[in-house]
């Protein structure tokens, strides 16, 4: 976690309707990547294993005790035997509710 100051953490609870606003985000910007790069859309588009919410905000969510400093979701992918996935693109994006302090998280893609 990169802030280990817990005042500066959110300790609110993560909702269902929040991990969906976070797959949702990480969809749009799948669908962006994958528009700008057609040819990793045509052999990656329909390969996604899933997405899911990673390090400490997903232990926070299990144990409710760890407290959020920001959001990662990660998206996986099954490999094309034509051409490997890049990992770890990194983009932060707003999550747009104001109710765990800092709004932006990144979203990785491996």
């Amino acid at each position: 976690m990169q802030n280990s100051d817990p005042r500066l953490r959110s300790f609110a609870p993560i909702a269902l309707r929040d991990l969906e606003r976070l797959l949702e985000l990480a969809r749009h910007d799948r669908d962006n990547f994958f528009a700008r790069y057609p040819d990793w859309a045509e052999l990656y588009a329909d390969r996604v294993l899933g997405t899911a919410l990673c390090q400490g905000a997903a232990l926070h969510h299990v144990r409710g005790d760890i407290g959020i400093n920001d959001f990662d979701a990660y998206t996986f992918y099954t490999s094309h035997p034509d051409r490997r996935w890049y990992a770890n693109r990194i983009k932060s994006v707003d999550f747009g509710d104001p109710k765990f302090g800092r709004s932006e998280f990144p979203l990785l893609s491996s």
